[in-house]
């Protein structure tokens, strides 16, 4: 038999509800949960291509330093030999004017050359070859010193007697003489012209004078077999005697210089020995009667005659070289190409070539 409820009891009624467990609000996630990311090991240098490296080999600076010090003493090398024989060189170097700064500098270079090539060479360098090298730049340095001293010796560039451009007339001063130590010379010196010698020149001392003059002239032969004389040489208008006079003046000069061109009075003039050596002096043409004003001088600050032979350099107004004493047994002149005055400054430097002579003897 069917039975019925009534709302009332429906409603009494409470129907049990099936039991559930208690889930995570984040369950639903752990699908897409990942694992904790590693990144992976950075590749080494043996797992990286080869690529072209550029390493500087051990010690390089070392030797590029070494290579510069070799270049530099090559320079110091050419300085040594130039100022060692280019007197004229007005320097702080200059073996006549500083005689103890050249030879610091000479010393110095010596012991830079030993150290450079020879000591640090061996003491650093272990391989036998670069020991081999060292020694091998030594030797080379030492046969280009020589082989520089010998052309030099043999050439003399830098003498003014090799110079005719500069200098057209020399004059080769004999030395040893000894009639020059009693103050008289009869063949104190020769002057060439253009290269060839032409006059000789006698020097005498008296009373405090100084008299230089043309005592001999020399004839060449030509190809035909004539004799003949060199025409460059201005015979009748050069000064051929000079009297040089040691007196003081009011002006504060040291000495008068006069001169007579073939006998005929042509030239008066003073000259200063201090600080610096100078010479104003007036020439007179006796053909032309042409009168001219000139000073020749240096500016080296003092010129040597006492313990060196003589050392100057004297220049016109325009700064031109026109006189040249260079420490040797050669003087030079007319380097303005005036050969009538070439030989004004010849009596002083006679004397000092004496007063050397004589401290040398």
């Amino acid at each position: 038999m069917t039975s019925f409820f009534t709302r009332e009891e429906s409603d009494s009624v409470q129907l049990a509800t099936p039991s559930r467990a208690k889930v995570s609000r984040h369950a639903g996630l752990e699908m897409y949960q990942l694992e904790e990311y590693r990144p992976p090991p950075l590749p080494t240098d043996d797992v990286l291509p080869r690529r072209a490296k550029f390493d500087l080999p051990e010690g390089f600076c070392g030797v590029l330093f070494w290579l510069l010090r070799v270049v530099g003493l090559i320079a110091w090398t050419y300085l040594v030999c130039k100022y060692g024989w280019d007197l004229s060189i007005d320097s702080v170097i200059n073996p006549v004017r500083h005689e103890i700064s050249f030879t610091i500098f000479v010393i110095c270079h010596v012991l830079f050359v030993i150290q450079t090539l020879l000591v640090e060479p061996f003491a650093c360098l272990r391989a036998l070859a670069a020991i081999v090298v060292c020694v091998i730049l030594f030797c080379g340095w030492l046969l280009t010193l020589i082989c520089w001293s010998s052309y030099h010796a043999q050439q003399q560039p830098y003498r003014c007697e090799n110079m005719p451009d500069k200098f057209p007339v020399y004059v080769q001063l004999h030395l040893n003489q000894g009639e020059f130590k009693m103050g008289m010379w009869t063949n104190a010196a020769s002057v060439y012209v253009n290269d060839k010698q032409l006059w000789q020149v006698s020097y005498e001392e008296k009373f405090g004078r100084v008299h230089t003059f043309l005592s001999a002239e020399y004839l060449h032969r030509s190809g035909n077999g004539l004799s003949q004389k060199i025409t460059a040489w201005p015979g009748n208008t050069a000064v051929s005697d000079i009297w040089t006079n040691f007196s003081s003046g009011a002006d504060g000069s040291d000495g008068t210089i006069t001169g007579t061109c073939g006998g005929r009075p042509c030239l008066q003039g003073k000259f200063w020995m201090t600080p610096n050596l100078r010479f104003d002096f007036r020439y007179t043409n006796p053909e032309t009667h042409e009168t001219k004003s000139k000073t020749i001088a240096s500016d080296e600050g003092k010129w040597f005659f006492t313990r060196h032979q003589p050392l100057v350099s004297l220049c016109d107004g325009n700064g031109k070289e026109v006189f040249r004493a260079q420490s040797t047994n050669v003087v030079c002149s007319a380097g303005d190409g005036n050969y009538e005055t070439s030989l004004v400054p010849l009596g002083l430097i006679l004397l000092a070539e004496r007063k050397f002579i004589i401290l040398e003897g």
